[in-house]
């Protein structure tokens, strides 16, 4: 195995061993089994979320007898977590290569990469290294990531829909609880593993909103309260802390605090964060930190910087929409917050000739038409063609594109709905308004509210809206006589049609055929021969009476003792056959 090699191999991820403490430089393998949680979660109730290394048939080096003799300091036996990779030698001359296999003699033989020098006495080996990357972007950063309960557009009037989403929203600036936010990935796995409900476990997630810098508890407290905006103290939202970020995972210990004679911006880090356990309320104690952020480090990482283009090194697209800037109407200081300038400036780039960026995020103004954002705004229709190429591009690294797995149609449909369901997002920014927060309602109906639909009613503490508030009529767009797509909007879709057949007036009993009704299903009117019915003037066989269905069902609101309840149809029915009328309550 490599182990007997240590010419060809070396072990990265060897420990150092300092007393009674063990160091792994890359990855320790306690986190799999360290700390304990305080119920399983399917098949996994120990260390970090997720993780399982493999170590059948991986020779473990000379640390295994070392390790051996250390004595515990925990519920976890030190042992080697071998992460072996090979020697790369360099020469005098700067050629780089390996070293071939033993041979018969024992020796080793230099072996140039690409065609290089080869060793000898004047040109000799002078240096090696080795080296083992991993993708930074793929681990969780404190810096950036945090975790919070999960929040969306309510759809439908079930229990989570209602409560969960529609009455605790979050806080402005409760940005772990915002969709799409980088804040919204839980960075408990790594740091608070084993919590099993966040909502019911809050403080720990508290604690956890504490280390993160930018990000503040508070605000709907998980899901669990409602924020009131008529509250001046809750109005503004929440305020996010001015820590500066960490450099490094080694400062994640300490939280900061403001010194005499330093710039609040420059705060010291000297104060022990608290970290959450697995149990409601529990704290890591501070003794113990240090073994702790150890056995997480190798799932954080403090920068995890990608590059903000797409896999085929073109700009992306934002996910925010602004007002369009071309509209008449258009004033920059009423329809664009500080946040909406922000997003425009980090997605625009280079120039496109005209005195402008190039623009990378949608644009909107007519919330009431089915295709003005789209016609009336070119640059949206170009980013729509320009997300169509990307989508038909073979991918690099995969070799097919979307179009290989979608079929062209509904490939085209998902980007409208892409586009529409970015033109539907915050509808009615109340941060347009700022301390004027009272003009986000007025007395009359106006399409031309500075928010993308029509505003609220004149008094805030009407629960309802002026037509219109809310509602994005489904976008539409050609794509170039090929096919017409339609997105969703924020508006009802009609699926489907139905029409129903039903006997509103009963003969009485049947005979079991034909068109004689008789006595074969007794309790209702038995006559002979065929009988007709009309509202009006039924013919009827002599005294019988026809039996008339309810259906529709009248609603619970109508009441037979109440007629300034009734419909109006119903009125004139009493009027004309109060009999006749009667019946529309029969059960």
């Amino acid at each position: 195995g490599w182990d007997k090699e240590p010419a060809l191999f070396v072990d990265l991820n060897e420990p150092v061993v300092r007393g009674d403490k063990v160091y792994y430089p890359i990855v320790d393998p306690s986190a799999q089994d360290l700390p304990k949680w305080p119920k399983p979660l399917g098949n996994d109730n120990a260390g970090v979320e997720g993780r399982s290394p493999i170590l059948s048939g991986i020779g473990k080096g000379v640390m295994e007898k070392v390790l051996s003799k250390v004595k515990s300091i925990d519920a976890f036996k030190p042992e080697p977590l071998p992460m072996p990779v090979m020697w790369i030698y360099q020469l005098k001359d700067g050629t780089i290569g390996t070293l071939a296999g033993a041979g018969t003699n024992g020796k080793y033989y230099f072996h140039p990469v690409s065609g290089g020098s080869a060793a000898t006495k004047e040109n000799p080996i002078v240096a090696r290294f080795a080296f083992w990357t991993d993708d930074e972007t793929c681990k969780l950063n404190p810096n950036v990531h945090c975790g919070g309960s999960a929040w969306a557009t309510p759809m439908a009037s079930g229990y989570i829909d209602r409560e969960s989403l529609a009455h605790y929203q979050p806080a402005q600036h409760e940005l772990q609880r915002y969709p799409g936010h980088p804040a919204t990935t839980h960075l408990a796995p790594a740091i608070a593993p084993g919590i099993t409900d966040i909502t019911l476990y809050r403080d720990n997630m508290e604690m956890i909103f504490a280390i993160v810098p930018r990000v503040v508890g508070g605000g709907s407290m998980s899901g669990t309260r409602k924020v009131d905006p008529r509250n001046a103290k809750e109005r503004a939202g929440l305020i996010p802390d001015t820590e500066r970020l960490y450099s490094s995972l080694d400062e994640l210990i300490f939280a900061s605090r403001n010194h005499p004679g330093r710039r609040p911006e420059d705060p010291v880090r000297d104060v022990p964060n608290q970290f959450p356990g697995a149990n409601k309320g529990q704290v890591v104690p501070t003794k113990e930190v240090q073994r702790h952020l150890e056995r997480s480090k190798f799932f954080l990482s403090v920068v995890s910087r990608a590059p903000e283009t797409t896999l085929f090194n073109t700009p992306r697209v934002s996910i925010w929409p602004t007002r369009w800037d071309g509209d008449s109407e258009f004033n920059a200081d009423k329809h664009w917050t500080t946040f909406d300038r922000l997003i425009r400036f980090c997605a625009e780039v280079g120039s496109n000739g005209a005195g402008k960026r190039n623009q990378y995020h949608f644009q909107r103004y007519n919330a009431d038409s089915a295709t003005a954002d789209i016609e009336d705004i070119d640059r949206n229709e170009d980013l729509l063609w320009y997300l169509e190429k990307l989508t038909r591009t073979n991918i690099p690294g995969w070799g097919k594109s979307f179009r290989d797995k979608y079929p062209e149609e509904e490939r085209l449909q998902i980007l409208t709905e892409i586009f529409d369901y970015i033109r539907s997002t915050n509808l009615h920014d109340d941060s347009l308004f700022g301390e004027r927060w009272r003009d986000a309602f007025y007395a009359a109906n106006s399409p031309s509210s500075v928010t993308y639909t029509n505003p609220r009613k004149i008094n805030g503490n009407d629960r309802t809206t002026h037509k219109g508030h809310g509602q994005v009529t489904p976008a539409r767009f050609d794509w170039n006589g090929t096919y017409d797509t339609k997105g969703l909007g924020r508006f009802y879709t009609l699926l489907e049609m139905g029409v129903v057949v039903i006997g509103c007036a009963d003969g009485g009993n049947g005979a079991g055929g034909g068109f004689a009704p008789g006595d074969g299903y007794p309790g209702i009117y038995g006559y002979p021969g065929r009988t007709e019915y009309d509202p009006n003037t039924p013919n009827r066989h002599g005294g019988n009476v026809p039996q008339y269905s309810n259906f529709p069902p009248l609603p619970f609101s109508v009441q037979k003792g109440n007629t300034a309840g009734w419909p109006q149809w119903l009125k004139d029915l009493k009027q004309s056959d109060p009999a006749l009328a009667d019946l529309a309550f029969d059960e």
